[in-house]
């Protein structure tokens, strides 16, 4: 073979070697995400549930039922949300809800009764989102101080 030949063939090897590689790293990545979604997903559920020891003083096992077709709380949920929403941003709420549906669904839960399509939870968390929309200045604010006569006089002094 000619030297040419030869070093076309060098990188032709390389090029393949460098596309498995980029495959190989994406497959990984792609394995990182689903771990970091799952390690997500927990944390939601951890989040509900230490609000429940914490906070409602309700135990785990009752927040939580291991039983199959067991379902949630939803006078509980709808704590959780009110609790929430001035704590932590909307997509950690909704997604805790999320969280929550998905372990309905695991449990054997109807689709129809789901915690994220229940009308009591819907209609509080759309409330609680508004409320902490409209911000502070919504909120009746608290009427200031006075000035005291000191501070006056020297403005009035300065004024003339």
């Amino acid at each position: 073979m000619r030297p040419k030949e030869e070093k076309k063939k060098k990188k032709k090897k390389r090029r393949r070697r460098r596309r498995k590689m980029r495959t190989k790293e994406e497959k990984k990545k792609k394995k990182k995400k689903k771990k970091r979604r799952k390690t997500r997903r927990s944390r939601s559920g951890r989040r509900f549930v230490r609000f429940c020891a914490e906070v409602a003083g309700v135990p785990e096992a009752d927040a939580l039922p291991r039983q199959r077709g067991s379902d949630l709380n939803r006078d509980l949920v709808c704590l959780f949300i009110a609790h929430a929403v001035g704590r932590y941003t909307t997509s950690t709420v909704t997604g805790t809800l999320s969280t929550l549906a998905d372990w309905q669904r695991f449990m054997g839960v109807s689709p129809e009764a789901y915690i994220s399509r229940d009308p009591l939870v819907k209609r509080t968390l759309g409330q609680a989102l508004r409320r902490t929309a409209a911000g502070p200045e919504s909120a009746p604010s608290m009427a200031k101080a006075p000035l005291p006569l000191g501070v006056l006089r020297l403005l009035v002094a300065w004024l003339r």
